[in-house]
């Protein structure tokens, strides 16, 4: 004897749906849609908050670390001038505002 599934003398399953039954599953079809976008601009939503609370605290650290850092401003040309191209890409130069144009950071 070939054995039976057990769903094989369950009873015919009809494949035709009423109007109100289609019209039903299109409404919960669309409610669950709309969940889903909620869940998904509401974790869109947090993403883009953490960005922004990353870069602000890596800005914070930047700040921080030059705040830190020990210098020494450089004014006599003939000392830059001395320098080689790897001590000049070291040395980093002051925004106009705080010191002349040829005035440089030294890290120590």
């Amino acid at each position: 004897f070939p054995r039976r599934r057990p769903s094989a003398g369950a009873a015919k399953v009809s494949f035709k749906t009423s109007w109100r039954q289609k019209m039903e599953l299109k409404e919960k079809r669309a409610a669950l849609k709309g969940i889903v976008n909620k869940l998904q601009a509401k974790a869109v939503a947090a993403k883009e908050a953490e960005r922004h609370r990353l870069q602000a605290r890596r800005l914070v650290r930047l700040q921080n670390r030059r705040y830190a850092e020990q210098y020494q401003i450089v004014s006599n040309p003939t000392k830059l001038a001395k320098k080689t191209k790897k001590e000049l890409r070291k040395m980093r130069r002051i925004g106009p505002d705080a010191a002349p144009l040829d005035a440089l950071r030294i890290k120590r």
